[in-house]
């Protein structure tokens, strides 16, 4: 009996700390792009998939809204909107970099399951955005 309660509180422990993964409404998307976060250690997932944060001022996922800003002033609280965006490929990540870098919005997909990693981080595979 005790091994049942153990395995249960250790499961729920587990779960807790992972990353959520929520289902998108519609209207969810990022603006005003602000540019790639740049972390070297964080380009390549553990499995090899290459992945990007890309900061934004405003993002709205599932009707709440997320500013962020770039963080150059020491004195201020530093705020995120941003989405680790995920891809298949090197090359495919240097393409849609541009894109996203001259788009005015990136809108996720309505229906599509992506991560929500807390502090107005989400990640998301670059089959579930739309670049315009």
């Amino acid at each position: 009996m005790k091994k049942l309660f153990l395995g249960i509180f250790l499961v729920i422990g587990i779960l807790s700390f992972g990353k959520q993964r929520i289902t998108v409404k519609s209207k969810s998307y990022c603006t005003d792009y602000l540019g790639a976060a740049g972390y070297d250690n964080e380009s390549i997932t553990g499995d090899g998939t290459p992945g990007e944060y890309y900061m934004f001022k405003k993002c709205v996922i599932n009707g709440r809204t997320y500013y962020g800003d770039d963080a150059t002033d020491s004195d201020k609280e530093y705020h995120r909107a941003a989405l680790r965006i995920y891809y298949n490929s090197d090359l495919q990540k240097e393409y849609f970099s541009e894109l996203i870098d001259n788009a005015e919005r990136v809108y996720i997909k309505t229906g599509v399951t992506i991560e929500d990693e807390g502090g107005g981080n989400f990640g998301v595979n670059v089959k579930k955005i739309i670049v315009k």
